[in-house]
Formats: structure tokens, C-alpha cells, sequence
């Protein structure tokens, strides 16, 4: 990695948030550029995620985009549904519901959050709250988001579901 006031390159294997990912249990996320990167315009985050399914939840502060790069994935945005294979680009407006079903056991994509400062700082708080030996409950995580404009509106109250069989 390397870093200018304006350019900077993170590597195929990096993340700025170094070796550690911000959420266990089958969710990797690499931070590749950071609001405190971009002046707060977007955060850019690769991800790989080895989940049953990504619940309902809706970001209150940021647009989110997936550009999906492998794998095979239905996202509900609202009250609508989209299959996506790799190659795929979806939008989710910022206000608006969303969940993912996953129909490989693995999927990988590029996210990208804007403004990008309310999910960095979310995501390095889970970041430091793992780090401090916290176990990362569905409490812990619901509260954390939330207090980033992330909310979770699942029936359970739920974020993911790694119970594969």
C-alpha cells in the first residue's frame, strides 16, 4: 500500500484496515479506499461473503452499490427482487430496505458506500469492539450499526445467517 493526500494504491490482498476484517463468522471485508481517503465521498470495499443470507436492513445515511464478482445472488431492495450473477451491478438507495440470498456458497463482490464516512466509521468501531476481545453479538452488532444509521429491520433481528448444512 501507498498513500498521497490524492492517490494512493492498496494491493490485491491489502486492506487499510490491515489484516482484520470488522465482522466474524464468514463475512471478509477489505477496506480499499476510505472516506478519510476520498474527502468523505465513498468507501470502496471488497468483500467475501460465506453466509446463508444477508438480512433485511437499510442504510440511512449512504447509497450502497454491489458489483457483484462471484458467486450467484437474489438482492430484495423494497418490495422488489433481483438475481445477479457475476459481472452484475445493482444501486440501493439509501432509505430502502435490502437483504441478499446468497445461491452459491460463496459470493464476492466490490460495495461501495457514499458519503462513505457513516459505514467506515461503523465498520472500524465493530472493528475496535472485536479487536478488545468483545464478543460481536446480534446485540452488540445491532447497536453498533445503528448508532451509524444502519438499521436492521428483520423479523428476528438477525444480520446474517451462517448455518450452512
Amino acid at each position: 500500500m501507498s498513500f498521497t493526500a490524492r492517490d494512493f494504491v492498496v494491493g490485491p490482498e491489502d486492506s487499510l484496515w490491515g489484516s482484520d476484517s470488522p465482522l466474524p463468522g464468514g463475512v471478509d471485508m477489505q477496506l480499499l479506499a476510505g472516506a478519510d481517503h476520498t474527502e468523505g465521498r465513498f468507501a470502496l470495499v471488497r468483500q467475501t461473503i460465506a453466509v446463508d443470507e444477508v438480512y433485511r436492513h437499510v442504510h440511512e445515511n449512504e447509497d450502497e452499490s454491489l458489483y457483484l464478482t462471484e458467486g450467484e445472488i437474489t438482492v430484495s431492495v423494497g418490495d422488489k427482487s433481483y438475481d445477479l450473477t457475476p459481472g452484475s451491478f445493482i444501486f440501493l438507495p439509501k432509505g430502502v430496505p435490502h437483504a441478499i440470498k446468497p445461491h452459491t456458497p460463496t459470493f464476492k463482490g466490490l460495495s461501495v458506500c457514499s458519503p462513505g464516512t457513516y459505514f467506515q466509521a461503523c465498520m472500524e468501531e465493530l472493528l475496535a469492539f472485536t479487536k478488545a476481545g468483545n464478543e460481536l453479538t446480534a446485540e452488540a452488532l445491532i447497536e453498533i450499526q445503528g448508532r451509524h444509521g444502519i438499521r436492521n429491520v428483520s423479523d428476528d433481528g438477525q444480520w446474517y445467517s451462517v448455518d450452512r448444512k
